[in-house]
């Protein structure tokens, strides 16, 4: 590798300077990329005269290529980088949201949201991989509610931001300004981000492990993962199905509902940056005999989330609907901070188990608004879609009661460390 001196090379293999001024901006604009499509779906749908389920399906159908890709995304960017991996994505991406301003069929708005999902896969595993990469154990949490404040931003924006740039110049100027300013920063990140880009191989020693270890590493994947999923399946309802909500029940237009949509995306940002802190905080007061109870802040996470999301759905007036739904994504923005702080504690194959949380959440936020609009279809309430709340709780909260403790030292309250990962 080449040394570079002086300011610029510093810059760029600055931690921190990586952080906020490439992998923050990227998913900032990710996230005003995957919203795109449902704050301009009124005016779509009038466009290619197509039912609020088909919508559904044409805004969620990205969002299942890029679940069923994560395991293999994990793997590409394991194998080339994060360097190449994060250009790479942004370039497809902006394509994909350019040439969505050209379609007229619904078989092209198919055909182009497909390659979005497909652009956009190696995107989060390759953040997650960069912070692993970049940061130490204790600022984790900070790093990954940074992060995911990025994220956020851009989804708490896109509402406002969106509504304008529609009233301003159409829904199809509107993607192709989106996608040209994501072609420019795919080409900042590939000559700026100079910090690591591949994980060194681990060491081998006399102590490696057989096979029932390696089994047990299964569990624990599938636990975070399951809880990721239920915890998508409530943001999936605040940034797709919400917007339709809005304007079914109440008597609200389409770009007073962009608007609103905004409350619970500026709440989901505060939530993380507040419990990326308050961890941070705790953390450092731990002790020998008292730490930081991640597992019991997930189980109270996910049901005050799903809790609310209930709540958002069966209030009778917009205002509680909306105390409800920013209540509903506060949750999810602790949910996630604990989701990806314990997906990096794993040392080997972290872009693998990335992929595999990551394939979970977006396979259930994928299907969710599309089954919540069959159910509002059939049964001609929202109230039936309530019920989707409790099952998305049950199982998010439920997995963490699965005992991962093992032989005596489990009976003895000592806690087993698989794969590198923290088990309470």
């Amino acid at each position: 590798m080449k040394q570079g001196g002086g300011v610029g090379m510093t810059f760029r293999q600055n931690r921190w300077f990586i952080l906020l001024f490439l992998l923050v901006p990227i998913n900032f604009i990710l996230g005003v990329d995957r919203t795109a499509l449902t704050i301009s779906s009124p005016q779509v749908q009038q466009a290619i005269h197509i039912d609020p389920v088909l919508m559904a399906e044409l805004i969620t159908i990205s969002t299942a290529v890029y679940a069923l890709l994560q395991v293999p995304a994990g793997w590409f960017t394991h194998r080339i980088g994060v360097r190449w991996a994060l250009s790479g994505a942004c370039l497809m991406w902006s394509l994909a949201t350019i040439l969505t301003s050209l379609q007229t069929h619904v078989s092209g708005f198919f055909a182009v949201r497909i390659l979005l999902g497909l652009g956009q896969a190696p995107d989060w595993v390759a953040c997650i991989f960069a912070l692993k990469l970049l940061f130490s154990q204790s600022e984790r949490e900070a790093a990954s509610s940074t992060l995911l404040g990025g994220l956020y931003v851009g989804y708490a924006v896109s509402g406002v931001l969106t509504a304008y740039v529609l009233q301003s110049f159409g829904w199809r100027g509107c993607f192709l300004i989106y996608g040209l300013v994501g072609l420019v920063f795919s080409a900042i990140i590939f000559f700026c981000y100079g910090g690591p880009s591949l994980e060194a191989a681990p060491e081998r020693t006399p102590e490696t492990p057989a096979q029932p270890r390696a089994r047990l590493a299964i569990l624990p994947t599938v636990q975070i993962a399951v809880f990721y999923g239920g915890v998508s399946g409530v943001q999936s309802f605040c940034h797709v199905t919400f917007l339709h909500f809005l304007t079914s029940r109440f008597p609200i237009s389409s770009f007073q509902a962009g608007r609103l949509f905004s409350i619970p995306a500026v709440s989901l940002y505060g939530a993380v940056l507040l419990s990326g802190a308050l961890i941070k905080y705790m953390k450092r007061r731990e002790t020998e005999g008292r730490s930081f109870p991640a597992r019991r802040a997930r189980i109270i996470g996910i049901i005050w989330a799903t809790a609310c999301m209930a709540g958002a759905i069966l209030s009778p007036s917009l205002w509680l609907t909306l105390v409800f739904s920013a209540g509903a994504t506060a949750g999810v923005g602790l949910c996630q901070v604990l989701t990806w702080s314990h997906v990096q504690s794993f040392p080997r194959s972290t872009a693998v188990v990335a992929g595999c949380t990551a394939l979970v959440g977006n396979w259930v936020a994928s299907i969710g608004p599309v089954w919540s609009e069959m159910l509002f279809k059939h049964q001609h309430s929202w109230a039936a879609v309530a019920g989707m709340a409790a099952v998305y709780g049950l199982a998010a909260a439920g997995v963490w009661f699965i005992p991962t403790r093992l032989g005596k030292g489990a009976r003895d309250g000592v806690t087993t460390s698989i794969a590198g990962a923290e088990f309470e």
